[in-house]
This record gives structure tokens, sequence and C-alpha cells, in this order.
């Protein structure tokens, strides 16, 4: 993209991603989504798009007009309001987390400002991610993490930068606080979410939504398209050892798709209301399950209640970078212990926990927890999961690491075939580790339907009834 100022003549190179994201900002639409696989330029034309109106709403309109084929009256006409506002309007950029968001549409952004020539027209902010310009409207980069950026004031314009991987009250407390338009992002690597049920099928009226792939972006490198398309199941590239049906649906071809070689069956498990969780009086057992974790595994703490016989699960914590201790010499360094204090976790609920921790359990008990190691044994995975697989599993729908784990939780598979053996594979699996440690000391396998339906006494064997 290129804008000469000195001719007045703005020159830009459309993809359809970025044709897309201008359409729907001028639509009239509450809501603009751009599905699709990775590196089809999605995040890149949004950030783009949201740049040019704020340092420019003429030169957007110009270029609007342009892309779609309209009068530039057409164009401003639809952004009125924005138009309008005589101290500039807010446009807010977020991920899931403040460290994330610097990494990614905050870098980004920068690149953007600069190959369109505005990085020395602007006052731009590294600490807080901000950019103010000289018409008064302002961009903002930030994270979920940060309550206080969604919490207190109101934009005019927000971005989702990877929407799957916020909780739908995130969404909600933002989107009530936007006064004009909110667009967000995805790549559909989870067949089931908040984003499908609740905001892709709203009517056209208050939604644009728009599909891209790779394909749709021509200025990758060729090395970057080799790489996706290593993943398509061919023979070529499963006697390589690079091919992954699920992979390349998702990430080459941006369909919605449930792995090859799941553990947990996609029928067994649904996803309710957080409000629907019984209470621990009436359940017949309860109780909380803990997986440590540090960099980039996550410390997995999971509230299970068994009711009705249906499992329950929710997700109390599920956070990376995590002490179990509180640090008081740097009391900015988050903590598991931390957390459970502000939200009042009872320590006589009982938790347990990896007893390869000791160290960890010691702290948590240190500290006044409940909380002990579970007994581990020869084929004690195998057997966890099983216990858990005999039950009927329901998910509440804010926890998403509960639920991603459960479709993404595989058996180890030869890379070379594509067979699956009957060994899980240890990656997306921290959740299912504290649920896992949970199900081994209250679930015995006496407890599952599919237990008691190979045990059931045969009564048609003479008079003698056999025991159980």
């Amino acid at each position: 993209m290129s804008i000469d100022d000195q001719e007045g003549i703005t020159k830009v190179q459309f993809t359809p991603t970025f044709k897309s994201v201008v359409e729907g900002i001028v639509s009239g639409c509450r809501i603009v989504a751009e599905e699709g696989s990775m590196r089809s330029g999605k995040t890149y034309a949004i950030l783009q798009a949201l740049i040019l109106l704020s340092f420019s709403p003429e030169q957007f309109c110009e270029v609007a007009a342009k892309a779609l084929g309209k009068t530039q009256e057409e164009i401003k006409k639809s952004l009125a309001f924005l138009l309008a506002k005589k101290n500039g309007f807010a446009i807010k950029a977020f991920r899931k987390k403040s460290t994330t968001a610097r990494q990614s549409i905050w870098k980004d952004a920068k690149k953007i400002l600069a190959d369109m020539g505005f990085l020395d027209r602007c006052k731009v902010n590294e600490t807080m991610m901000t950019v103010n310009f000289s018409n008064g409207n302002e961009f903002m980069c930030c994270g979920a993490d940060e309550p206080d950026k969604y919490h207190s004031v109101a934009q005019d314009i927000v971005y989702f930068c990877e929407a799957i991987d916020f909780k739908e009250e995130v969404f909600n407390q933002v989107n009530g606080r936007t006064t004009f338009l909110v667009i967000i992002d995805f790549n559909p690597r989870v067949s089931r979410h908040w984003v499908y049920t609740k905001i892709l099928k709203r009517p056209k009226s208050e939604l644009h939504h728009h599909h891209s792939t790779y394909k749709d972006n021509a200025f990758l490198e060729q090395a970057q398209v080799d790489e996706i398309e290593n993943w398509q199941p061919t023979p070529e590239n499963y006697a390589k050892g690079t091919a992954d049906a699920w992979l390349w649906q998702v990430y080459g071809e941006g369909k919605r798709g449930i792995r090859e070689g799941v553990i947990f069956d996609p029928r067994s498990w649904d996803i309710c209301p957080d409000d629907e969780f019984p209470h621990p009086h009436n359940c017949l057992r309860y109780g909380f399950g803990l997986d440590f974790g540090f960099g980039i595994d996550p410390t997995a703490l999971i509230e299970c209640a068994l009711s009705n016989d249906i499992l329950y699960l929710r997700e109390v914590v599920y956070e990376t970078k995590l002490l179990v201790q509180i640090n008081t010499g740097a009391r900015w360094q988050r903590s598991l212990i931390g957390i459970l204090y502000e939200k009042n976790f009872k320590k006589d609920d009982v938790i347990i926990a990896d007893s390869a921790a000791p160290e960890s359990i010691a702290q948590m008990v240190y500290s006044g927890f409940n909380c002990r190691g579970v007994r581990k044994f020869d084929g004690s995975i195998v057997e966890g999961l099983q216990r858990i697989k005999g039950r009927k599993i329901r998910v509440c729908e804010s926890s998403l690491g509960v639920q991603y784990e459960l479709e993404n939780y595989c058996w180890k598979s030869n890379k070379s075939t594509g067979e699956s053996y009957d060994i899980p594979d240890d990656k997306d699996n921290h959740a299912v580790d504290a649920i896992r440690y949970w199900g081994l000391e209250n679930l015995s396998p006496s407890q599952t339907a599919q237990h008691r339906q190979r045990h059931r006494p045969n009564i048609t064997q003479g008079k003698k009834r056999k025991k159980w």
C-alpha cells in the first residue's frame, strides 16, 4: 500500500480481505466478522483500514469509494456518525493478553503507520500502546487482561483479534460500551463457540461476514505458502511426515473441523450456561483438579461435579506464567494462590493435584488450602481418561480452555501413515489432566455407565444369580 499526498491521489493495492473490511465498515452493520485460514491477511487488512480511517477519514472515503465502486458522498453518509464527532473518535484493538497485543497487533500497527508515511505525523505512546492523530482521533491496542481498559472508557470502534480466545462476558462488556462498530477476526480452530451461535447467526442487516484463505493473500512468500500446503493430507505429505488433516482444514482451508484421533468424542460432551453448574450439596461427587504449569503450559484448576450421572466442568484458573505462592517483593507477578484469594476460594474444598509437584502442593497446604497429590499407578493416565469418558460431560460456556482441550486432545499418531495409537499425545491436556486427577480419586470404574453395562448380572443362567 502507498499513499501519495503530494499528488492528492491515493494508490492502494487491494486484497479481497481489505476490500471486505472496508465494505463492512461502511455497510451499516453492527458487526464485521472476518473468518478464515492463517495468513489470509485478516488482521493486517483490518489494521490498515482502521489506521487509514483514523489518520484521514477523507482519504478513507476515497479508498472505499474506489474499492467498492461507490461515490464518496455515499461513503461519507454511512460514516456520518464518526465524521460528526468534533473531538475525534476512539478505536480499540484487543487481544486476549496485553503481552500478545504488544507482540502482534501493536507491532503490525506501527509497521502500517510507517508504510503509509503516517508515523512522524502522529503521537505514538509505546508504553500505553496508543496513537493520537492531529484530528483528535485515537487508536489503542490492549489486552482483555486489563479490565480497566474495557470496563471504564467507551470507544466508537472496537476490534477483537482472534475472537475465539475471548470469553463472551468480555465481548459483552466491550460491545455495550462501543458506539458505532464491532470488528472480529478468527481462525475456526474449534467447532463449537459462542462466536458461532451468538454472532454469526445474526441477520445480514446486523452482520457482515466474510471468509478468506491464504490464497486470497497475494503478498505471501512462496515459503509461507509451502509450509501451509505441507499440511494437506496427500500421499507426498504423508511420506514427508508433514500431513495433518485437521491443521489443513482449519488453518489451510479456514474451515471448522474435528481432529482425527480425538480422545473425547464430540458427541460425549456439550456446552451449558455457567449458572447450570450444580450446587455442591446436590452432587454425588464434588471437588477440584489441579495441574501446575508456568511457561507456555497453563496452570489449570478445574471445578468438577457429578450430578444426575452428568459430569459438570467449570474452569477456575487457566493461565500461563503463574507462580504458586504470592511474591511479596513483586506483587505484579500473578500467582495461583493470589487468584484464589481474589476469587474467595473456600479453603476446605478438596483439591486433587499432580503428585509430581510436591513442592507446589506444599505451598498450597502451607497457605491453608486442602490440597493433596493424586495417587498414580501404571496405566493411570488411560484409566483416568476412561473414568471421565464414562460420563456425559457438560462444560460451562465460559470455560474456553476446557473446551479447547476436549476438542484437541488426541491419541498419538504416526505422521507418515496417519495411524493412531492407544497412547495419549502429551499436549493440549492441562485442563484434562486436572480433571483426570480428580476423576481418579472420585470416579471408580464401578461408577461409570459403561462398567455397569459390562457387569450387569446375568439372571438367565439357571437359578443361581451371579454376583456383581
